[in-house]
């Protein structure tokens, strides 16, 4: 039993490599603007992308549009934010990095069946991020994918056990792998969208209740190449989630790529034309 505790956790830690949270906690604001009450923690799931050579962090959409919104409304303030990039093996330093979300260009979809954000990271950040091994998925990896994988499973931080100890300024990590068993079809609990999403079920049962916390985690597909070596990609973020049949929603991957693919092609044309 210690010997796979011990195996899971070096898998969970290698997976962890692509795997970077946005954490910190705000303030709710009243009508006059006052900051009320204790600070409210988050850690929201993520990982890195690398477009165009630049550095994202890629999450839900749903998350960014929810900051965006109480942003720009005043209904929050920031009291502390950072960058946690400690999940891989053997990082340099387990601190997270002090970051701000409101300077980071950025940009979120969540809309027909969509629901993916963007974070773009500075050369100061991607720097930070490198010295700790963090790992970006490439472009490549997005569009050219198998249209089938051996197994996949869901990368992520269920609130259950993540709590954001405010008391002690302190953020419990605790990721988590859940293997997920892809669905054919669209099931009945989910409406039909204009873009495709990817569905599955959770295999777990018991260990974990819900996995609130887990947006904008990747969904991971491994099979063989050609060559028979074993390899990965990300193949989902994570957005959607019915407790009662443990159905996860994800967007697919290839079409977050080709959707980015088509924004920078409607850019160049519009330069271009002047």
């Amino acid at each position: 039993m210690a010997r796979d505790k011990q195996i899971q956790s070096q898998v969970c830690e290698f997976f962890g490599r692509h795997f970077v949270s946005y954490a910190g906690s705000y303030y709710l604001l009243d009508s006059n603007g006052n900051p009320t009450g204790k600070p409210v923690g988050f850690n929201y799931s993520g990982f890195v992308v690398s477009i165009c050579g630049r550095w994202n962090l890629m999450t839900a959409g749903h998350i960014l549009e929810d900051l965006a919104n109480n942003l720009r409304d005043n209904r929050i303030i920031f009291d502390r934010e950072y960058l946690v990039d400690c999940y891989g093996p053997n990082p340099r330093t387990n601190h997270p990095t002090p970051f701000d979300f409101e300077a980071a260009p950025k940009t979120f979809i969540y809309r027909d069946g969509l629901d993916f954000g963007l974070i773009g990271l500075s050369d100061y950040y991607v720097r930070l991020l490198e010295a700790n091994g963090v790992l970006p998925f490439p472009a490549i990896d997005w569009l050219r994918q198998p249209s089938d994988y051996d197994f996949y499973f869901l990368y992520g931080l269920p609130k259950e056990l993540n709590p954001v100890d405010l008391e002690r300024k302190n953020l419990v990590l605790n990721p988590v792998m859940m293997f997920v068993d892809k669905l054919p079809t669209r099931p009945e609990c989910a409406k039909a969208t204009d873009y495709p999403r990817f569905f599955g079920c959770l295999r777990d049962k018991d260990e974990i209740q819900s996995i609130d916390g887990m947006s904008g985690g990747p969904i991971f597909g491994m099979s063989r190449d050609d060559e028979g070596r074993d390899r990965y990609w990300a193949v989902g973020v994570q957005s959607g989630w019915w407790p009662g049949q443990r159905i996860i929603a994800a967007t697919p991957m290839p079409v977050v790529g080709r959707i980015i693919a088509e924004t920078f092609q409607e850019l160049e044309e519009q330069v271009l034309q002047g």
